[in-house]
């Protein structure tokens, strides 16, 4: 089961290369557009981590670090699926050669 889970994981990671790692140009633009999606994510996912934190502040430190052990894994997917968007936009804005289309068409 792990292996196929981390082989998964391989292909999304090698099929993420496909576009930023072509240029400069792709690279600093899939970077740009990510870090606005986890600023985005961050700030709505903070708080609503932080909320069941002060519930269990005077809890067993076990207790603390089961839930913070949670709350850690849960946020961990919304930046793993920030992935998609972000391979859609290259895809629309550059083409596999990693040449933006919009100056492409203006050349042609």
């Amino acid at each position: 089961m792990w292996i196929s889970i981390l082989l998964d994981f391989k292909q999304l990671i090698f099929a993420c290369k496909k576009y930023h790692s072509k240029n400069e140009k792709t690279w600093k633009f899939a970077h740009h557009l990510l870090g606005k999606i986890w600023m985005i994510t961050g700030s709505i996912l903070l708080p609503i981590m932080c909320i069941p934190m002060f519930f269990v502040i005077k809890a067993s430190a076990g207790t603390i670090g089961i839930l913070g052990a949670i709350l850690a894994s849960i946020s961990i997917f919304p930046l793993v699926l920030s992935i998609g968007p972000v391979e859609k936009a290259l895809e629309k804005n550059f083409d596999s050669q990693g040449r933006e289309k919009n100056k492409q068409n203006k050349n042609n």
